[in-house]
C-alpha cells in the first residue's frame, strides 16, 4: 500500500504496541469470537453491514508500518478496503482448529487487522468468525465491535436496531494517564515492579504433556453451562461470600492439580494469568485499543488442596485487581517500550518468551460478560458466543469464560501437540466434576 493511499495515523497506546513486539512467527497474536446459529447469515446483508463497520471505524482499515526506531498505524482510505480480503465465506462444514483459522498471522504491513469467517459447523448450524488482531482492541472492545457489526445487520434486516455508539480514541499514554491519578499511584506501580522484577524468570506449573514441543495448531474445547447450572454457581458463591468469577477459577486450579497428578508429573506452584479491563481506573470511556491490566496469581499445591481455597482466590483477585499491581506488568512494558526501539523489543519478549529454563504463567483465565443490549438478528437463531485468544508459548494454554444473561460457554484453547486432545478433554472433565462439587 502506498503513502498516498493512506491517511494520517492513528494513536497506538504502549499495550498496542507491545502487542505488535509480540507478533512473530507462531504467535500471531490474534482474538476470535465466534457466533453459533442455526441459519446461516444472509451473504449481502452481512457484506454491507461489514462494510459499514470497517467505514466507521478507521483501526479496521488500517495497516502498521515499521522502522528501525518506532512503530506506528495508517489508515487506508474506505473505498480502498476490500471485503475480499477481508470475509471468506466456505460451503464446506470447518472445524476451526484444523482448518488453521486460529493460527493464521496477519501480515500488519499490508493486511488490515480483521477477518470474518462465515461456515457450516461440523455437527450442524452454521458459525461466525469474528478474528481481530490484538493490538487493534482487547476483549471489551472487540465485543463492542462484534456488536457494532451485529446491530447493522439487523437494521438491514429490518429489525428495530440502535445505531452504535461512536467510540472514543484515548490520546494519552500510560505514563500520562498515571500521572494525572497523582504521584503516589505511579510511585506504588514502580515499587510493585522492583518487589516482583523476578517473576519473569520463575518456572510454575504447565497444562502440558510436552512443554518443549512447538504448537502446531490451536485446538479448542467448549461447554456450554445452561441458564440453571449458571444460577446455581451463583448461589453458591454467594453462600461462601465469593464472586463466581472467583468460584470458577478456583475450581479449575483444582481440576488442573488433578490433571498433573494423574499425568504424573511433580508438584509445583501454579501462575494464573488473569486479565482486567482498567478503562474505569484509567478515565478512559467507551474507546478501543488496549487498556489491560494483568493480575498474576500463584497458588502452591498445598494452597490449592486446602478446604480453603475458594476463600484466598478470592482473596488474591481483589488484591491483584489493585491498580498498583493490575499496573506492575503494562507499566513495565510500556517503560520498555518507551527505551527499546521495535526490533529490540520483539527480540526481547521471543527470548522471555522461548526460554527453556523458565515456565512463567500456568494457564490464562478470562471472562467476558456480553453487554445486556447485544441483540442477535432473529433469522440466524443465535445458540451461544464464545471466545478464543492466540496463546504465547508460556503458558499455551488459556480458559475463556463467556457470560450472557442466558447461561455461559467456556472454551478451553490449547496448542497442539503441546497438549493432545485427549489430554485436553480429560483436563475439562475434571473441571466439571470440580464445578459440580463446588
Amino acid at each position: 500500500m502506498s503513502e498516498r493511499a493512506t491517511t494520517p495515523g492513528l494513536d497506538l497506546n504502549w499495550m498496542d504496541r507491545a502487542l505488535i513486539a509480540q507478533t512473530y512467527e507462531g504467535r500471531p497474536m490474534t482474538t476470535h469470537h465466534v457466533v453459533d446459529v442455526e441459519a446461516p447469515f444472509d451473504r449481502a446483508l452481512l457484506s454491507e453491514a461489514l462494510s459499514l463497520l470497517i467505514a466507521s471505524v478507521p483501526a479496521l482499515r488500517s495497516f502498521v508500518r515499521e522502522s528501525p526506531l518506532r512503530v506506528a498505524r495508517f489508515v487506508a482510505p474506505s473505498p480502498s478496503t476490500s471485503l475480499h480480503r477481508i470475509i471468506t465465506w466456505s460451503d464446506a462444514a470447518l472445524d476451526l482448529g484444523d482448518s488453521g483459522w486460529l493460527l493464521r498471522a496477519f501480515d500488519l504491513s499490508s493486511e488490515e487487522p480483521l477477518r470474518v469467517l462465515h461456515s457450516p459447523r461440523r455437527g450442524g448450524g452454521y458459525q461466525l468468525v469474528f478474528t481481530l488482531h490484538h493490538s487493534v482492541t482487547d476483549g471489551v472492545g472487540a465485543v463492542a465491535l462484534l456488536d457494532a457489526l451485529l446491530s447493522r445487520y439487523r437494521a438491514l434486516d429490518g429489525e428495530p436496531a440502535p445505531a452504535p455508539a461512536p467510540f472514543a480514541p484515548s490520546r494519552l499514554s500510560l505514563l500520562r494517564l498515571l500521572s494525572r491519578r497523582g504521584l503516589r499511584l505511579t510511585a506504588a506501580v514502580l515499587a510493585a515492579n522492583l518487589r516482583s522484577a523476578g517473576r519473569f524468570g520463575d518456572r510454575r506449573a504447565a497444562l502440558l504433556e510436552r512443554v518443549d514441543a512447538r504448537a502446531e495448531a490451536m485446538h479448542c474445547l467448549v461447554l456450554d453451562l445452561d441458564a440453571a447450572e449458571w444460577s446455581r454457581l451463583h448461589e453458591r458463591a454467594v453462600s461462601r461470600g465469593i464472586s463466581r468469577n472467583d468460584l470458577l477459577l478456583g475450581t479449575f486450579l483444582r481440576a488442573a492439580a488433578s490433571w498433573r497428578r494423574d499425568e504424573g508429573m511433580p508438584e509445583e506452584t501454579f501462575r494464573a494469568l488473569v486479565p482486567v479491563d482498567l478503562r474505569s481506573e484509567l478515565g478512559v470511556g467507551r474507546s478501543l485499543q488496549n487498556h489491560l491490566g494483568v493480575i498474576e496469581a500463584d497458588f502452591t499445591a498445598s494452597e490449592v488442596d486446602d478446604a480453603s481455597l475458594l476463600a484466598r482466590v478470592s482473596e488474591r483477585l481483589r488484591a491483584g485487581r489493585a491498580p498498583e499491581r493490575a499496573l506492575a506488568t503494562p507499566v513495565a512494558i510500556a517503560l520498555l517500550g518507551a527505551l527499546l526501539p521495535p526490533f529490540a523489543l520483539r527480540w526481547l519478549f521471543r527470548w522471555l518468551d522461548q526460554r527453556p529454563s523458565s515456565f512463567m504463567y500456568s494457564f490464562l483465565f478470562s471472562q467476558i460478560r456480553l453487554p445486556e443490549g447485544l441483540r442477535f438478528p432473529a433469522s440466524v437463531r443465535a445458540r451461544r458466543v464464545y471466545c478464543l485468544s492466540g496463546l504465547p508459548r508460556q503458558p499455551g494454554i488459556g480458559l475463556t469464560v463467556t457470560a450472557s444473561s442466558g447461561g455461559v460457554t467456556a472454551a478451553l484453547a490449547y496448542g497442539v501437540p503441546r497438549l493432545s486432545d485427549e489430554g485436553a478433554r480429560r483436563l475439562m472433565e475434571r473441571w466439571v466434576v470440580a464445578l459440580g462439587d463446588a
